[in-house]
């Protein structure tokens, strides 16, 4: 339901999200056609990370997917900036507790910096290179 105006002119519509939906029997995919209703909206959205689902899709470990998500969401601000002849290198910088957070691990879950740095850090970085568009690096305390 889409709502539009005010008072005595409110529009609301009701649209549906899909047109079409085809399925190509063989090849094991499924085409979908939104509705062009929906263009107009879909085509306006803004403070959205978008990112190709067939990156994340091969990822097998939960954090690897929400530390791309994450990467993704700087991805604009991460460009390299060239200033004259020197090419400086940009960064988000995440605090060992702010990432902990954002990736929802339990306090009690790699207790030890080690463990984190293994479990999780190396882990992402290692599948995130292999498997997607993002690379990253990290210094640890």
């Amino acid at each position: 339901m889409i709502e539009s105006g005010t008072g005595n002119n409110k529009i609301i519509d009701k649209i549906t999200w899909v047109q079409r939906a085809t399925y190509i029997r063989g090849e094991g995919q499924i085409r979908i056609k939104l509705s062009d209703d929906l263009a107009q909206y879909l085509l306006s959205l803004k403070s959205y990370t978008k990112y190709r689902l067939m990156n994340v899709l091969k990822l097998k470990s939960e954090y690897s997917w929400r530390i791309y998500e994450l990467l993704k969401e700087y991805e604009w601000r991460l460009q390299p900036v060239i200033v004259g002849e020197r090419r400086w290198k940009t960064s988000r910088i995440f605090k060992v507790d702010e990432i902990r957070r954002l990736l929802n691990i339990p306090d009690d879950k790699y207790k030890l910096m080690k463990h984190f740095r293994e479990s999780v850090l190396d882990k992402a970085k290692k599948e995130l290179e292999e498997k997607t568009d993002i690379i990253f690096d990290y210094e640890s305390p």
